[in-house]
């Protein structure tokens, strides 16, 4: 490879895995949002689904720029193999998008209808079923990524379908049911509702217990299928699947004892590195080995100049979207304390 396109290239990667992080964390506890809401509808209190249906706001669609952020720097920086995962992963990639439209729709019809009717409850169906199908189909992808067999051009109708993409679609949809519960654990402290806390620390547990068990499902399944892949994801250079494990064991204990900050925290910290050591252990290099790495990444000139873009966007970006959530939060703050007046006067 180009000397002088190693640290280019190495500076956006580490950008594309941090708005991957970003996207995986935010936008999976949006996704988990609409899971929960799914499956709990016909059996939650009242004010459990009100919670919910506060907390998810227009304003987590804004989580979605971290995918396109992903994707641009992918067909700028890496169009071989931008061009190469369309090709390969294009039905997935299809099936996900859809579910993202179809959930923001859904999400639309429901929150601004007048009365409860036919065309609301069907929109709740629609968002729960939408939210479960983003995350599966966008794992499959990364899990398609981690398997060589996906990567080869002639088993492009079917490269998905391997078992590590599908149990990564599964792992996906536990992580969003996880983090969101756990966000809402601590959402209900805010608002110092302490029925609501105890319902979403029982659902946390319940769902970390379950993510665990399929983190450690999943990586019997590759020490035994692709050890190779098994030693670079646990015993690499930087061994983030074992911090992966310390932060979800210690989110556990964080929801025993109810400390709601020090939750949200640790399994932040277990949804990323798990995410990191996945991105560290495979490379565009591993992904098309055919194809030398010169070929794969654009010209130096270009990464230098997407690096000088980044940076100034970012300037612009990360204050709007800062902004943008203190906005929808502090609205939600007052539009929850005006109830709780008007229902006790």
């Amino acid at each position: 490879m180009n000397p002088e396109a190693i640290l280019p290239a190495s500076l956006l990667y580490g950008i594309l895995l941090l708005a991957l992080t970003a996207y995986a964390i935010l936008g999976g506890a949006d996704f988990g949002a609409g899971i929960w809401e799914f499956n709990t509808s016909f059996r939650s209190h009242r004010r459990d689904r009100q919670l919910l249906r506060e907390v998810i706001g227009p304003v987590w669609e804004a989580n979605h720029v971290w995918l396109i952020f992903v994707l641009v720097i992918l067909w700028s920086a890496m169009p071989r193999v931008f061009q190469h995962l369309c090709v390969v992963m294009w039905l997935p990639l299809l099936l996900g998008l859809a579910g993202i439209v179809c959930r923001g729709a859904a999400f639309i019809f429901r929150a601004y209808s007048p009365v409860e009717n036919s065309v609301t409850r069907a929109s709740t169906v629609l968002f729960g079923l939408a939210s479960t199908a983003a995350p599966f189909f966008l794992g499959t992808v990364v899990g398609g990524i981690l398997t060589r067999e996906a990567t080869n051009p002639r088993l492009s109708q079917t490269a998905w379908l391997n078992p590590l993409a599908i149990y990564s679609g599964f792992f996906a949809v536990a992580v969003c049911l996880y983090l969101c519960s756990v966000f809402l654990f601590r959402e209900a402290g805010l608002r110092h509702e302490r029925f609501l806390m105890e319902i979403w620390r029982s659902r946390a547990m319940l769902s970390g217990v379950w993510t665990g068990l399929l983190a450690m499902a999943g990586l019997a399944f590759i020490s035994s299928e692709q050890p190779e892949m098994a030693r670079r994801l646990i015993w690499g250079d930087s061994p983030l699947v074992l911090l992966s494990w310390a932060g979800g064991m210690f989110s556990m204990v964080a929801l025993y004892f109810r400390w709601p900050l020090a939750a949200v925290l640790a399994s932040v910290l277990a949804v990323a590195a798990v995410l990191w050591g996945a991105g560290l252990a495979v490379s565009p290099a591993t992904m098309i080995p055919e194809i030398p790495l010169d070929q794969l990444v654009a010209p130096p000139s270009v990464l230098w100049a997407m690096l000088v873009a980044i940076a100034g966007g970012m300037l612009l970006l990360l204050p709007s979207l800062a902004w943008l959530f203190w906005l929808f939060k502090s609205s939600s703050a007052l539009d929850h304390e005006h109830l709780a007046h008007s229902s006790h006067p």
